[in-house]
C-alpha cells in the first residue's frame, strides 16, 4: 500500500504553492509579473500579473493554451540553454514587457509571440515549423531578435519582415550562441548584445569544428540514448570565438578583435553608449583584461587588467554610473572583492578609487544611481548577505 504522506509529496499541486520565477514591473510601474507553475500542472508556468497592493491577481496566459514540444524534439541549443538556466518546465519559459505597458513579448516553445495583456490577444510572431534560441527584447523595446539554426535574426515589431544578420551557419558552426565553455564553466549564456539606442548588435561567431567530438548519454522512459557533441578537453582544442558588430539599419559589419591571444576566453560583453566593453581572460585564467572598443571595432582602451598567480575569478559587477564616463567594478587584489570607481578614456593605473575596504565583502552590485550604489555583501559575518548603500 502507498505511503499517502509520500504520495502527496509528490502529487500535484506542489506543497510549496506557486513559487514565482521571473519576477518583473512593467514599465509604467503599475503593475508586478511573474511566471508560476499552473495549479495543476508543475511542469507548465503561467504568466501571471498582480497589482501593487497585491490584492488583484490576473492570470494574463494560460499554458494550456500554448503549444507543447517534447524535450527530445527541441533542438541541442534549447535544451543546454533550459538545463543551466534550470528552467525544466514547459509553458511561458521567458518573457518582456514592451515599452507601452500593455503588450508582451513571450518565448514559448521555441517560438516568439506577442500578448495584448488588455484583450488577451496572443500573436505568433515567428513562422509556423520554425523553433528559435534565446529570444530576447532590445533595450528600446521596437525590435528583437533570436537565432535559428545556428543563424542571427532581427525584427522590428511594426514590420512583418525578418531580418537575416547572418547567413553561415554550417555543422560546427553558429552565431548568436554563447559556445560551451562559456555556458558551462564562465556562466555566461548570451551570444548577442544590443547596443542602448538598438543601432548596433554585437554577437560573437563560434567555431567548433576543431574541437573533439565525442558522445553524452541520457536515460529517459525509452532508454538509454547517445547524442554526439563536441567537448573541449582539458588541454585540446576549443572553439574559436569572434566577435562582429552589424549596424542593425544596413547590415555594415566589422569583426571586433578582441584577444591578445588565440585561446583567449571571451568571457564577457556588455554594450553602453560609449562603446564595445569586453572582459577577455586567459587561458589559464590568471589574467582578465577589460577592454573597450568603439563601434567601428577600433580598440579604445584598456581600463584594467586583473592578474593573479592562481586565477582571476569572474563576476558580473561591471556597471555603468548613468549620464557620465564613470563605470564600477568590483576586484579581490587586497585579498576582499571590494568595490572601485573608474573613469573611461583615463590612464588608469593610478586613478582607480576604492570605496570599500576592510574584511568584508561586496558580492554584487544592485543598482547604480550618479551619486551612489546599492550593493549586496556582508562586512561582520560571511554567513549573512545585507544590502547596503555606497
Amino acid at each position: 500500500m502507498a505511503d499517502p504522506f509520500l504520495t502527496r509529496l509528490f502529487s500535484e499541486p506542489a506543497l510549496s504553492g506557486q513559487v514565482p520565477q521571473d519576477i518583473q514591473f512593467s514599465p509604467d510601474g503599475e503593475r508586478v509579473s511573474y511566471l508560476a507553475t499552473a495549479p495543476n500542472d508543475l511542469n507548465r508556468l503561467n504568466l501571471y500579473a498582480c497589482s501593487l497592493d497585491g490584492r488583484r491577481i490576473t492570470l494574463l496566459l494560460d499554458a494550456t493554451t500554448l503549444e507543447e514540444t517534447a524535450v527530445e524534439e527541441m533542438t541541442d541549443e534549447e535544451r543546454a540553454q533550459r538545463e543551466r538556466k534550470r528552467a525544466f518546465g514547459g509553458g511561458v519559459t521567458g518573457y518582456a514587457w514592451l515599452p507601452d505597458s500593455r503588450r508582451l513579448l513571450i518565448n514559448a516553445d521555441g517560438a516568439a509571440l506577442v500578448l495584448d495583456s488588455a484583450t488577451r490577444d496572443l500573436r505568433r510572431l515567428t513562422p509556423q515549423g520554425t523553433r528559435q534560441t534565446d529570444i530576447r527584447l532590445s533595450p528600446t523595446g521596437d525590435l528583437f531578435a533570436f537565432v535559428r539554426a545556428g543563424d542571427l535574426y532581427l525584427r522590428r515589431f511594426d514590420s512583418d519582415v525578418e531580418q537575416r544578420i547572418t547567413n553561415d551557419a554550417v555543422d560546427g558552426l553558429s552565431n548568436g550562441l554563447a559556445e560551451f565553455i562559456a555556458q558551462e564553466e564562465m556562466q555566461r549564456l548570451e551570444g548577442y548584445w544590443f547596443s542602448p539606442d538598438d543601432r548596433w548588435l554585437i554577437y560573437a561567431k563560434v567555431d567548433d569544428r576543431g574541437v573533439a567530438e565525442t558522445y553524452r548519454y541520457e536515460f529517459s522512459d525509452t532508454g538509454l540514448q547517445a547524442f554526439a557533441q563536441r567537448y573541449p578537453y582539458a588541454g585540446a582544442s576549443n572553439a574559436r570565438v569572434t566577435l562582429w558588430c552589424v549596424e542593425c539599419d544596413n547590415g555594415a559589419r566589422c569583426e571586433v578583435a578582441w584577444s591578445d591571444a588565440p585561446d583567449d576566453y571571451l568571457a564577457r560583453v556588455q554594450v553602453a553608449a560609449n562603446g564595445i566593453w569586453v572582459q577577455a581572460q586567459s587561458r589559464d585564467q590568471t589574467r582578465l583584461a577589460l577592454k573597450r572598443f568603439s563601434f567601428a571595432g577600433e580598440w579604445l582602451e584598456t581600463p584594467l587588467v586583473e592578474q593573479h598567480a592562481t586565477w582571476v575569478n569572474l563576476h558580473d559587477n561591471l556597471k555603468f554610473v548613468p549620464d557620465s564616463e564613470d563605470f564600477l567594478w568590483t576586484s579581490e587584489r587586497d585579498g576582499h572583492q571590494h568595490l572601485y570607481l573608474y573613469h573611461a578614456g583615463r590612464d588608469h593605473a593610478d586613478r582607480a578609487v576604492q570605496l570599500t575596504e576592510g574584511a568584508g565583502r561586496v558580492n554584487a552590485i544592485v543598482h547604480v544611481e550618479a551619486a551612489c550604489a546599492m550593493v549586496l555583501g556582508w562586512r561582520d559575518a560571511a554567513t549573512e548577505q545585507h544590502l547596503f548603500r555606497v
